[in-house]
């Protein structure tokens, strides 16, 4: 988990030469131990997409089932990587996130034909098909 908020934190905006503070923030929170789920659920609802995005995948890595709500809200985004970072980190929670089920099935109808493959992939860990 450490060496994924390192890369988070690393990847976040303002990680890059323009602006570092932002990224030097995100990785002193880290270090710090603001790596709750709360602090990530806190990022979903950001301005910046970018920051939404690695907040949800930030929740998959940490992989805590209490982030199930918040993620299935992030499933509602306007931005579609947004969306599909939300689809993966349920994907990573596989069984305790069974509580999405239901949105994510409905989503399998969405136009967007890589969002409908991140879903089906994510379901499949979700609630995995048994074997007759």
């Amino acid at each position: 988990m450490a060496v994924a908020i390192l890369w988070l934190a690393a990847s976040a905006p303002g990680a890059e030469a323009g602006d570092r503070p932002q990224g030097e923030r995100v990785l002193r929170n880290a270090c710090a131990g603001i790596t709750g789920p709360g602090y990530w659920i806190e990022k979903l609802s950001d301005r910046d997409p970018d920051t939404r995005a690695r907040a949800a995948q930030a929740l998959g890595e940490m992989r805590d089932r209490t982030a199930v709500p918040a993620l299935v809200q992030a499933l509602r985004d306007a931005n579609p990587n947004v969306r599909i970072a939300a689809v993966r980190a349920l994907g990573r929670l596989g069984p305790g996130a069974s509580a999405a089920t239901p949105v994510l099935r409905q989503m399998l109808a969405e136009e967007d034909r890589r969002l409908r493959d991140e879903v089906s992939r994510s379901l499949e860990k979700i609630a995995p098909a048994s074997p007759k």
